[in-house]
């Protein structure tokens, strides 16, 4: 499909992922199979024998430890979409695949075809795929609790043993490239993690859960590197971001008034196996919907906070470099349910949603910033009605996102996928089966589209029908 006139509508779910986790806080009656309590680390996998290295086109959430959500030079983007496959009908997830280098997706969902009248969320799988053939090689209900809301990372150990790493309610998981489980590590009871990074030296995989908990751990057995970090007062749902040098920056908001955020940095002093604040950053308006996303040469972080602003921080120090308020007509306030996608070239993207009058026939604008130094220019917003955070591909100059369109030729409202060209405003786009509203994947000449069904979670199960994963190619 190319482009031409079009009217939009649509709705899309904002704090999705905030609304469940709080949920899942709440469902200390549910029993979790084959926990029997909270396991603990072990000793099996390698043990501190060296660095790891992330693998994969696209090896964890949002790419890399910096939360770019780009897919870097070198490996081709398409800029026309076919679809090539679906894969695992009736299920639901709410994070996006791992792409690795073996031929093999893994992804985390809710099983197939489950009983809507139990919670679907509850009963979470691991599935690897063939990249080529959509084919289910394996699946593991080891992350039975909650896993479908983290993403897996790939990584690859210092004898090139493959581990598949996923959280899930009270632990973490590492599985084998068979399926078999290499180590499990503990969490507190009832924490959920969005998704765990491997840091940039190789030697630790970092991740922050639903109540504010930051864990560091080996990536060869488990093992807590150190004592979990908790901010005092405050609360983070969105995935943390990693300094070359070891700095760890969230986003969070305080627990007792949610219109009070906080962006923050920690540093591991693993000598004294002690967490050091390096800085903080009070001037955010309530609660974050973005991860913190990382500049490609690590100096500077991107935030968006809950009234439209996007601030762009010394990634060192804190200070502001700059602030870009969207401002929209009338009494409106924008704000963005998305992470932000930060370019090699200093272009920032976000979707941009209005905050008051609820979700029927609202505009979502997918909007691109430009940096100049010391302030940021807008070069692009268009109402995409957009349902998803967007990608980017280096070599394609192209953004892809997925959203929900009315064409206004034939009067149908169509959920597609699309890729953008920003700069002269042309596009393909492709029918989508489903509606979604999660982090796109990429592999070379691919985008991988995860489906959370009707954009709103149905608590307190999670309903879906049609597949879970789209697998967009380049067209012939």
């Amino acid at each position: 499909m190319r482009r031409r006139d079009m009217a939009y509508t649509g709705k899309g779910s904002a704090k999705a992922v905030a609304v469940l986790l709080a949920l899942l806080m709440a469902m200390v009656f549910l029993p979790l199979p084959g926990l029997g309590g909270v396991a603990e680390a072990t000793d099996e996998g390698e043990r501190g024998c060296g660095t790891y290295r992330e693998v994969g086109d696209w090896p964890s959430i949002h790419h890399d430890s910096g939360n770019s959500d780009v897919l870097p030079a070198g490996v081709p983007g398409p800029d026309d979409l076919y679809l090539k496959w679906s894969a695992i009908e009736n299920a639901s997830s709410f994070a996006g695949p791992a792409v690795g280098d073996n031929g093999c997706l893994y992804f985390t969902a809710t099983r197939e075809n489950f009983d809507a009248t139990h919670s679907g969320l509850m009963q979470s799988v691991l599935y690897a795929l063939d990249q080529e053939s959509g084919e289910i090689l394996w699946r593991s209900n080891e992350i039975w609790a909650a896993g479908a809301v983290s993403a897996p990372l790939l990584i690859r150990g210092p004898r090139d043993e493959l581990s598949i790493v996923v959280g899930c309610m009270g632990k973490v998981v590492a599985f084998d490239e068979n399926g078999c489980v290499r180590w499990r590590s503990r969490l507190k009871a009832w924490e959920v993690p969005i998704g765990p990074h491997l840091s940039p030296d190789g030697r630790s995989i970092f991740l922050s859960t639903n109540s504010g908990s930051v864990y560091l751990k080996d990536p060869g057995n488990g093992k807590d590197l150190l004592p979990p970090y908790s901010m005092p007062g405050l609360q983070n749902i969105n995935t943390p971001a990693m300094t070359r040098d070891g700095r760890v920056i969230l986003v969070g908001i305080h627990s007792s008034d949610p219109e009070d955020g906080l962006a923050w940095a920690i540093k591991a002093d693993t000598r004294t196996r002690t967490w050091i604040t390096e800085w903080t950053y009070e001037n955010v308006k309530g609660e974050s919907e973005t991860s913190p996303a990382l500049s490609a040469d690590g100096k500077k972080v991107y935030i968006g906070d809950e009234y439209g602003c996007v601030i762009a921080l010394d990634a060192r120090s804190g200070e502001e470099y700059w602030r870009y308020q969207f401002d929209p007509p009338g009494d409106e306030v924008y704000f963005f349910y998305t992470s932000l996608t930060v370019t090699p070239d200093g272009l920032v993207a976000t979707n941009v949603v209005p905050r008051d009058g609820g979700w029927e026939n609202l505009p979502l604008y997918f909007a691109v910033l430009a940096e100049h130094g010391d302030h940021a220019e807008l070069v692009y917003m268009e109402n995409w009605k957009i349902n998803s955070s967007a990608t980017y591909a280096v070599d394609s100059g192209l953004f892809y996102f997925a959203g929900k369109i009315n064409d206004a030729a034939s009067g149908e409202v169509l959920d597609v996928i699309v890729a953008l060209d920003h700069e002269t405003g042309e596009y393909s786009a492709q029918t989508l089966e489903n509606p979604s509203l999660n982090v796109l994947s990429m592999a070379a000449d691919a985008v991988i589209v995860p489906v959370c069904w009707g954009g709103i979670i149905g608590l307190p199960q999670v309903v879906t029908e049609g597949y879970a994963l789209h697998y967009y190619e380049q067209a012939p």
